[in-house]
């Protein structure tokens, strides 16, 4: 958006057919192009990938912004960088890296700073928003076959102007990636005739591309419009004469590098993986180094040496000095590689969560990848994968953030929750749990509580679980509660979108995590698994009411006299009071609770008589 440019004329011509030449390069790696009247140039072939089973309309795209990472569905090789996932910018461009926006004015390729390791189709003051009343007629769809083609179409896309209805023009244009020849294809179907808004002294629309650390590229326009019914493309040389040295942190722990569980207490040793990822063999040093942080455990840090790395090849590697989390909650696993000549540093740090729980005393206890502060929401279905940090163990309940649009007091959806199994290949497995909270059960801007019945614990021996959370909207009914996200990382990369039931990672993955946890058992409870003690000495029974706001009432029986104490914690295990009941005869006994100083959320209560303790949740709501 040109905000500091609404003085300007509103309409300034520009040159929308004229082109200089019909092929170029190549750039400093070998890269050349030809349009489609360049002889031996690529053909236009429009592809329409609206509606074709494949092809998933890009939403969240608005003015100045992007959306992804999304998944390529393949590999392929961008310079000497192998690509897989995308990120879409609302402002005509595609990046292979985690970049943030590219905005007016539009940078010269290639220029550091401008936004590395993307390709440019057509970069302008481009918009997917419109003012209020009025309906912008863009939209963005991204087709992939999941084995060597991928589509990004912008169809009837406008420029952004200041005044109502703050669009106008129409553009559409696609880039084609291809697996094969690792090609990378642009089509212009109807593009304006004009660029709108034409401003001196910066590039209002930029075609190119440019490679990662942003010193190769080739520009083939500026301040000109593609024109219609035309093609470009680019081609990668077999063999380059450019000279790469780039080492990667490639993961920590799993070729996932998802988050991973662990408990309290006990030594572990971690792995990570480094990668040469340039185009010639690396015979010096290289400096692999792992720093773990939490507030309150203090700081791990080892590092290994690496002696050499072939080109095309990686390396996994163990840091032998044990670390040990002595706090449970989440840590952040920086992996920093160093080497002497390296070219690219925006892959030499990579980063990973760990989640550590404390099961002493304990008979559950909560997995979590977010620190229960939301800051912000999503309307997809959402799924979340938890690795276990010990067997056997159980799901015994499933709970989630939700909030609705600004007014509601009541939620017009529900949702269906889902809990699967890993299958041998670590995607969904067995459906162990299904259920629908109906939308007169939800409850807005704080948790809901789904408890999986005792008959329905299943016993997991070994692998993860998927927990689903599926908006459940009626036909006629506009949803209008939607799943919490937290922005605080370190982030899980354990998150997915559903889609017709089946799994995609989520699309800002890297930024935010769903507010789904789930509570899994430390001793077996189900039928299936080792029976309950029956020499407890204490049975909890209930907690009324449950969600409660300001006050509930604890029932318990005790078999013998005994001490009891009730301590209440929060999800991640951190102490919010401690209740002394003193010492209490055999029967029936009840607790009253004041909770009006705690916050919205999940709590944990615990009784301890004696040596017994038992738990269960509670629910507070405001």
């Amino acid at each position: 958006m040109k905000k500091i440019f609404t003085l300007l004329l509103a309409m300034v011509a520009a040159s929308g057919t004229i082109m200089a030449q019909n092929s170029g390069g190549p750039d400093a790696y070998g890269y050349t192009w030809k349009n489609n009247a360049a002889a031996g140039g690529p053909a236009y072939n429009w592809i329409n990938i609206v509606g074709k089973p494949g092809t998933t309309q890009i939403t969240g795209l608005g003015d100045d912004n992007s959306v992804g990472m999304l998944p390529l569905g393949f590999s392929m090789k961008y310079y000497w960088v192998d690509v897989n996932s995308i990120k879409i910018g609302s402002n005509g461009w595609i990046s292979f890296s985690n970049i943030g926006n590219i905005a007016h004015g539009f940078p010269n390729i290639p220029q550091s700073g401008s936004g590395a390791n993307f390709v440019a189709p057509f970069l302008a003051d481009l918009t997917l928003e419109a003012a209020a009343g009025a309906t912008n007629p863009g939209s963005v769809y991204m087709y992939t076959n999941n084995v060597d083609t991928a589509i990004v179409s912008y169809v009837n896309v406008p420029f952004w102007q200041s005044a109502a209805p703050e669009y106008i023009g129409s553009n559409t244009f696609q880039v084609i990636f291809t697996k094969a020849d690792n090609g990378i294809k642009f089509q212009y179907n109807t593009m304006n005739p004009v660029i709108p808004n034409l401003t001196p002294n910066f590039n209002d629309a930029v075609v190119g591309i440019e490679n990662i650390t942003e010193t190769i590229g080739i520009q083939i326009m500026a301040d000109q419009m593609p024109a219609s019914n035309t093609a470009i493309k680019f081609d990668r040389p077999v063999n380059s004469p450019y000279q790469v040295t780039d080492v990667k942190a490639n993961w920590v722990n799993n070729s996932q590098n998802g988050a991973f569980t662990a408990l309290k207490g006990k030594p572990m040793n971690l792995t990570a993986n480094v990668a040469n990822v340039g185009n010639v063999n690396i015979s010096t040093p290289i400096a692999s180094r792992l720093t773990i942080t939490k507030p309150g455990n203090g700081t791990y840090n080892q590092t290994v040496n690496l002696p050499k790395l072939r080109v095309g090849t990686d390396t996994a590697h163990v840091f032998t000095t044990p670390f040990t989390p002595n706090v449970d909650g989440a840590y952040t696993i920086q992996h920093n590689v160093t080497l002497t000549g390296d070219v690219n540093a925006a892959n030499n740090l990579n980063l990973t969560e760990l989640v550590v729980v404390d099961t002493v005393g304990r008979q559950e206890v909560s997995l979590s990848y977010n620190n229960a502060s939301p800051e912000g929401l999503t309307s997809f279905g959402a799924a979340v994968y938890y690795p276990m940090p010990f067997y056997p163990t159980e799901v015994r309940s499933v709970d989630f953030d939700v909030t609705g649009v600004q007014g509601s007091t009541t939620a017009d959806n529900g949702f269906i929750v889902r809990v699967y199994g890993e299958n041998a290949t670590g995607g969904l497995g067995a459906l162990l749990f299904d259920t629908t909270l109906a939308a007169a059960d939800v409850l807005l801007n704080t948790n809901n509580l789904i408890e999986i019945p005792q008959k329905e614990y299943y016993m997991i021996t070994s692998g993860g679980v998927y927990v689903m959370v599926i908006p459940d909207v009626p036909t006629g009914v506009d949803q209008n509660a939607y799943l919490l996200v937290d922005e605080d990382g370190p982030f899980s990369y354990r998150t997915f979108e559903v889609q017709n039931g089946a799994l995609t990672p989520y699309r800002t993955a890297d930024t935010e995590d769903f507010m789904i946890n789930i509570n899994i058992g430390t001793k077996i409870l189900s039928p299936m698994g080792v029976s309950k003690d029956r020499n407890s000495n204490v049975g909890l029974t209930n907690i009324y009411p449950n969600p409660a706001s300001n006050s509930a009432t604890l029932f318990y029986d005790l078999k013998q006299p005994v001490a009891v104490e009730l301590t209440i914690t929060n999800i991640i295990g951190s102490k919010i009071k401690t209740l002394d009941l003193g010492k209490k005869t055999v029967g029936s006994h009840e607790a009253k609770l004041n909770i009006s100083d705690l916050k919205a959320g999940v709590y944990i209560c615990t009784l301890k008589a004696g040596e017994t303790v038992v738990t269960k949740r509670l629910v507070v709501t405001k």
